[in-house]
């Protein structure tokens, strides 16, 4: 998706009676952006934007998955301590 201009936007959409380019908001709802967000720029740069960015929903994932490892750490490293003393 970040380089759809320099492939003739030829990533066409799945629907082949439509015979179009996804658009912008089509290629953000692909990869989990809200309605709701502004990408800046012309077509090419917000397609650029969404190609380039990690997928809110996955970014979202990633940090609660480090947030509990790093939770869990903080309570082994309290019990060895406590098991130190």
């Amino acid at each position: 998706m970040a380089h759809i201009g320099k492939d003739t936007y030829s990533h066409i959409h799945y629907d082949s009676n439509q015979a179009r380019v996804i658009s912008v908001r089509e290629a953000a709802r692909l990869q989990s952006f809200p309605d709701g967000f502004l990408f800046s720029g012309t077509m090419n740069p917000a397609f650029r934007q969404i190609g380039n960015a990690v997928p809110p929903i996955m970014a979202r994932e990633i940090a609660r998955a480090m947030i509990e490892s790093l939770n869990a750490a903080i309570i082994t490293r309290k019990l060895e301590m406590v098991a130190a003393e």
